[in-house]
């Protein structure tokens, strides 16, 4: 006989996981006598008499602090401060900022300026009767959109990345919520792949672009997962 998932049987596992003793000794304390669990927060440097209490061993920048560096006006988001491409080689985070956010009752998803605050742009994300759902840029800046109803499709951050496909002169693209163009139309809009939904409704989900460099600078072609 199967056994079930029982509400009780859960509270038992909950129970459980409540009274586990932490490793270390039984007083609570690990290896070297520190209290296990404590964040005493940030040391102010004062100690009980009202004097300093810092030392030359209490400086927080040392030779191990390396690693990428974020929120920095002159690099980019991987921490490179060279040429990667003209834009094309790392999200230059010093310029722009953006957060993609799926508007899946209109079926269209939304860039906003993150240091503005304004939404410079609205897209549909397919033709027909879309529903978007999780979004996930890459490190060009560039975001793609799953659509509940079956289908994945990317969207360039910025004009330069677009495509021209009119004949048209100039990138004809949404400039604002007010200014959502027809699907087909959008040349920062560039590609959509179908996927499979069950009843036209139950879609992929989850997505993530890789990440990766290459001499420094994001990979230049990454791919983009997604899952049912």
């Amino acid at each position: 006989m199967a056994l079930g998932w029982t509400p009780s049987r859960c509270f038992a596992l909950l129970s459980l996981a409540l009274v586990a003793p932490a490793c270390g000794d039984d007083q609570g304390r690990d290896s070297n006598g520190d209290e296990l669990g404590i964040d005493s927060g940030i040391d102010s440097g004062i100690d009980s008499n009202g004097d300093s209490n810092t030392t030359s061993a209490d400086s927080n920048t040392t030779s191990a602090d390396t690693g990428v560096k974020f929120d920095m006006s002159d690099v980019d988001s991987m921490g490179n401060t060279g040429d990667c491409g003209g834009g094309g080689g790392g999200m230059e985070g010093g310029m722009y900022s953006y957060i993609w956010i799926s508007n899946s009752p209109e079926g269209t998803v939304s860039k906003i300026n993150t240091k503005t605050t304004i939404e410079e742009a609205r897209y549909l994300v397919g033709p027909g009767i879309t529903d978007p759902s999780r979004t996930s840029v890459n490190l060009f800046g560039d975001a793609v959109v799953v659509d509940r109803n079956g289908g994945i499709t990317k969207i360039a951050v910025k004009e330069d990345r677009c495509v021209e496909s009119n004949g048209q002169p100039g990138i004809q693209t949404s400039t604002g919520p007010g200014n959502v163009l027809p699907w087909g139309q959008d040349e920062c809009v560039l590609w959509r792949t179908e996927l499979a939904a069950l009843n036209y409704q139950i879609g992929a989900r989850p997505v993530a672009w890789e990440g990766g460099t290459v001499d420094g600078c994001a990979a230049p072609n990454p791919r983009v997962w997604v899952g049912w």
